[in-house]
């Protein structure tokens, strides 16, 4: 395996996942997961919708990953809920759909790995297509906010995201995106959240 993909697998192991650390207190915080019975329900739904996505993915790969990169346009996109409309989704299409953009034949690549070269690379170039179709129409909506608004920090997470997107591998991309600056926001925004005593 390349050493690339095992530093960026690791780094994401070690500093993205853990961005869903604080889920336990945040549901003992606002759903009142405080005694021991809804605990062991917490964690045990947890445990299973974990192996479920797991087994979905050896036996469905390109139906998981399908719903694998919309969930995470609808999960980055969170970020820019307040700035952007239908819940910052465009924002999240953005996210997802420069590194295809640019590198096209590289996401290719990877969406056929991480599915087990299970199908046709039609199929696989196929949705990257869309993954593009999207990113544009994030971006275009995007800029559109971005004059609306004329924050300087959209400015420059733009320039900086369709920079980075532009010159870096997908995966490398993916990484820093995800471990240092959506982790970071994420882990930042839900210290705020929690009540001290937390």
């Amino acid at each position: 395996m390349d050493l690339q993909i095992i530093i960026c697998f690791v780094i994401i192991f070690l500093l993205g996942v853990p961005h869903g650390a604080l889920d336990p207190s945040i549901a003992k915080h606002s759903l009142g997961v405080k005694d021991a019975l809804p605990k062991s329900l917490f964690y045990a739904s947890y445990i299973i919708i974990a192996i479920s996505v797991f087994t979905l993915w050896l036996n469905l790969p390109i139906l998981s990953l399908a719903m694998f990169l919309f969930v995470s346009c609808l999960h980055f996109g969170r970020e820019r809920e307040q700035d952007c409309s239908h819940g910052g989704l465009p924002f999240g299409f953005l996210v997802i759909g420069l590194p295809a953009l640019f590198n096209f034949d590289a996401v290719v690549s990877i969406f056929s790995t991480i599915t087990f070269n299970s199908t046709d690379n039609q199929i696989i170039e196929w949705m990257t297509n869309i993954i593009v179709l999207l990113g544009i129409v994030g971006f275009c909506q995007y800029v559109l906010t971005v004059m609306r608004k004329r924050r300087f920090n959209l400015y420059g997470e733009l320039l900086f995201l369709v920079s980075f997107a532009f010159l870096s591998d997908p995966l490398i991309y993916f990484t820093f995106y995800f471990c240092f600056i959506h982790s970071a926001k994420h882990l930042i925004g839900e210290f705020r959240s929690l009540p001290i005593e937390y």
